[in-house]
């Protein structure tokens, strides 16, 4: 092979690789564009999942079948008796309330949490001050306590800050 056909096929190869590049580019250029994208679309599901769920408790430790069928008219009579020193707003209701859905534990395990959310977040707000100054709440043969329901992501955010709480409480502040 002579020098020439040599240099015309390296420049033949040159130019087709220069062709392809922009082809190359583009999909790593749309995998970026998607990826930021999709970072963007997370943040707000998570923002949408918190939002749904900033009047939701969770209570822990009641026993199963306490409730019955009717777990909201339980809920709302057993919280009226609980807080009939505090008071509720006058509309005090729960939207709905029920067993986290698993399955159902064994005789002396942990009974399943309950979620329950309420109407007002003010009766929300009086409930979980409540609990937290005189916690946990005797139920029939079960001690519940009242717990805010957060999403996971809000739940590590919040464990990030654990020990500076540690270090304030200790400081007394």
């Amino acid at each position: 092979m002579d020098h020439h056909k040599l240099v015309d096929r390296v420049e033949a190869t040159e130019t087709s690789l220069e062709e392809l590049q922009p082809a190359y580019r583009a999909p790593w250029v749309q995998v970026t564009c998607l990826s930021k994208r999709f970072q963007v679309l997370e943040r707000h599901v998570e923002d949408v999942e918190s939002c749904s769920r900033r009047n939701n408790i969770q209570i822990v430790g009641m026993p199963e079948d306490v409730e019955s069928a009717d777990a909201v008219a339980y809920l709302e009579t057993w919280l009226r008796t609980i807080m009939n020193e505090c008071p509720l707003t006058p509309f005090f209701a729960l939207e709905i309330a029920h067993r986290v859905p698993t399955r159902r534990p064994e005789p002396g395990r942990p009974s399943r949490l309950i979620v329950a959310k309420f109407l007002h977040s003010r009766d929300r707000d009086l409930l979980l001050q409540v609990a937290c100054e005189t916690s946990p709440f005797q139920v029939e043969g079960g001690c519940a306590t009242f717990f805010p329901d957060f999403t996971l992501a809000v739940q590590s955010r919040r464990a990030t800050f654990l020990g500076v709480k540690r270090a304030l409480r200790e400081e007394g502040l």
